[in-house]
């Protein structure tokens, strides 16, 4: 299947030609403590999350936050709740990983919305 490209601002929407739903992935990466995370992001035309995906993660596993973690961030768009705290509740002990997702995920959602 072809996949088109869209940049908006510094980043890289992907969308499958073949896709009946208008969906997009985005990738984007944040220093958690002296490493890197790397999260790809699908997300619905709408901006809803459809998926969100941990490619790479330098930091020492102990830091990684579990699954459960990255899935509230499914269903979720872009509001001034989609914050820890507020929409999200952060991982002890992975901290750092959480604030370095949700700055992610905030970033690739505002660059959808000005699609």
């Amino acid at each position: 299947s072809e996949i088109t490209l869209e940049h908006v601002s510094d980043h890289t929407f992907y969308k499958s030609l073949d896709s009946s739903d208008n969906s997009s992935a985005c990738f984007n990466s944040q220093r958690v403590r002296s490493k890197g995370q790397t999260i790809m992001l699908h997300v619905a035309d709408d901006g809803t999350i459809v998926d969100i995906l941990v490619c790479r993660f330098n930091e020492p596993i102990r830091y990684k936050a579990p699954p459960r973690f990255y899935q509230q961030f499914i269903g979720k768009k872009l509001n001034a709740d989609l914050r820890l705290k507020r929409d999200i509740d952060g991982v002890s002990g992975a901290t750092l990983t959480s604030r370095a997702t949700v700055k992610s995920v905030r970033e690739i959602l505002t660059a959808h919305a000005k699609k």
